[in-house]
């Protein structure tokens, strides 16, 4: 993974946590799949499959996701876009400081009132 962009309604899906720059591709998935045949990348060859928020996701759930696969050619590399037509609305937030401080991890406790 190198890079990954979420957009706002995903964002605000309490606990939903970030893929991030570096890791790996969850086993099983189209994207997994495809780039196992280099010749898929290179030759732009494009799948569509479905996934689950859990297997893209730490802390997402079973919803249903599109996942759209193509090789970039001579680039090496991969674009997968993963969409809903809809995500599971946000879990209602406690807007109390203690709720707040409940959900932070300790680094984070530690700027906000360090």
């Amino acid at each position: 993974m190198q890079f990954a962009f979420m957009s706002k309604p995903s964002q605000d899906l309490r606990g939903l946590t970030w893929i991030r720059k570096g890791s790996g591709l969850p086993i099983g998935t189209a994207t997994a799949n495809f780039n196992k045949d280099e010749d898929n990348v290179r030759k732009g060859k494009r799948v569509v499959s479905t996934s689950r928020l859990d297997t893209w996701f730490d802390g997402g759930n079973a919803a249903e996701l599109n996942e759209e696969v193509v090789g970039l050619g001579d680039y090496g590399k991969t674009l997968t876009v993963l969409w809903a037509d809809s995500l599971p609305e946000p879990e209602e937030v406690d807007d109390s400081e203690e709720a707040d401080d409940e959900n932070l991890l300790p680094s984070q406790r530690w700027r906000e009132h360090g």
